[in-house]
């Protein structure tokens, strides 16, 4: 057999041949120049539909004064997010007072539970959410939230 009819035979077999087979083969040197295709799974690259917020969909309500107040109280980023979390989840629905799990505003927040409890924990004791029993809400009488003391700015 001449070197070429040898190439035209090894292509053949290697058309044949699983990928172990070929290695041992290729191993043995007669197809020392041959690559191995890969087909890698592609990302879905279709154009997605950009999410508009529309009114249609839903709103909650919000008393101008609350919202300037929750603004000026100084809060951490944890407890300004748990404070939305609540209001969702009760004005968002037209009621005053609901019961929110903690896994409910982690779910909202992306907080872990443990830390949604913390900062509860911190805008109850300073008033500025109400709890009645298990059930949790927005305390609107803001003159009763305890304030930071001022900060130099």
């Amino acid at each position: 057999m001449t070197g070429s009819e040898m190439a035209k035979a090894g292509l053949l077999e290697q058309n044949r041949l699983s990928g172990a087979n070929r290695n041992a083969l290729i191993a043995g040197g007669i197809m020392a120049n041959t690559a191995e295709i890969f087909n890698f799974p592609v990302p879905d690259v279709a154009q997605k539909e950009p999410r508009v917020a529309d009114l249609d969909d839903g709103y909650t309500r919000i008393a101008n004064e609350l919202l300037e107040a929750v603004m000026l109280a100084g809060l951490t980023q944890h407890q300004l997010l748990v404070f939305l979390a609540v209001m969702r989840k009760t004005y968002g629905f037209n009621k005053k007072l609901d019961w929110v799990s903690n896994e409910q505003l982690s779910e909202l927040t992306g907080i872990l539970p443990h830390k949604c409890s913390a900062a509860k924990s911190v805008l109850v004791k300073r008033g500025i959410l109400i709890q009645s029993g298990r059930n949790t809400g927005i305390n609107n009488v803001v003159s009763e939230w305890s304030t930071l003391p001022e900060s130099g700015k």
